[in-house]
């Protein structure tokens, strides 16, 4: 039973962060910013405003490390579509700058721990706007809407699937 217990302990405390990642159902893209303060500041105020500071570029990161590993197609990760455009890239950036605080934890040692979501539907939007102003760019056509419901066939998640007539 002791050892059941121990290999329990030991994996919570290796595996990944309860609060980052993708949570599709509630259509929030999750990190979690830890800040510690700064021991060379000169009183506890500038050191716990320090550490929220260092938690926020830390959540900022991590949120970026998430969003980079989302699947925009069976083929293609938002990492690699903000690789090849610049504007992508920007969009997605401005974004991730705009995350809202969902929790905001002090720690006895004056560190902070910041957990922050954006949301999935603000991420499309953004990736479906640099593709629209890219294609327009380009010079392609004009831009329609098909609906299709695919509930019965559980398809993995994705930001922009694509359909293919087969």
């Amino acid at each position: 039973m002791r050892f059941l217990c121990l290999a329990l302990a030991l994996h919570g405390a290796t595996g990944p962060p309860p609060w980052s990642g993708v949570d599709w159902p509630a259509g929030v893209v999750r990190a979690t910013g830890l800040g510690a303060p700064d021991l060379k500041a000169s009183s506890a105020a500038q050191a716990r405003l320090a550490a929220e500071k260092a938690a926020e570029l830390d959540a900022w990161r991590n949120l970026l490390s998430v969003v980079k590993d989302i699947r925009l197609t069976s083929e293609q990760k938002v990492g690699e579509r903000i690789g090849d455009s610049h504007e992508a890239r920007a969009r997605v950036e401005a974004l991730l700058r705009n995350f809202r605080v969902a929790k905001k934890r002090y720690v006895s040692d004056a560190g902070v721990a910041l957990e922050v979501e954006i949301p999935l539907s603000a991420l499309s939007d953004a990736l479906v706007q640099s593709t629209v102003a890219e294609s327009r760019k380009a010079g392609s056509g004009k831009y329609s809407v098909v609906v299709v419901d695919a509930s019965a066939q559980r398809p993995p998640p994705a930001l922009l699937p694509r359909l293919r007539d087969t």
